[in-house]
């Protein structure tokens, strides 16, 4: 997958203050680093090696920062790799590993944000 390096920095900049400040980063913070016809598989694709340069998501999954404005959620994929990286919490909190992340019930996911969230700013805090 392509990843426009010129831009993990920028990203992994935003990231890291918004980690060390204990806030988070809307998705619109992030589309401005780019050009307005930059494919979107490569934003995000840039977007997951600047969060995996600056910590492994087995240790802390910066995505979780992302935040949508409407519901203040990051989108399924943050969803889709918390599964992935910390399956018996997952389960705990959904009481299903089998669980489709786009089915999980709202507060739910709130609860996995919580969690992620102060995981990422622990580690910011400890490593950055």
């Amino acid at each position: 997958m392509d990843v426009l390096e010129e831009k993990v920095a920028e990203i992994k900049s935003v990231l890291t203050r918004a980690a060390k400040s204990r806030s988070i980063v809307r998705y619109p913070k992030i589309y401005s680093l780019f050009e307005d016809d930059e494919n979107k598989t490569i934003i995000w694709a840039t977007f997951e090696q600047a969060c995996r340069e600056i910590a492994d998501p087995s240790e802390a999954i910066y995505g979780v920062l992302m935040r949508i404005k409407s519901t203040e959620l990051p989108q399924d994929g943050f969803f889709d790799l918390f599964k992935n990286m910390r399956p018996e919490k997952y389960k705990e909190l959904t009481g299903s590993y089998s669980a489709s992340s786009n089915m999980i019930d709202p507060e739910k996911r709130a609860e996995i944000v919580k969690l992620e969230s102060e995981t990422v700013y622990n580690h910011a805090a400890k490593n950055l």
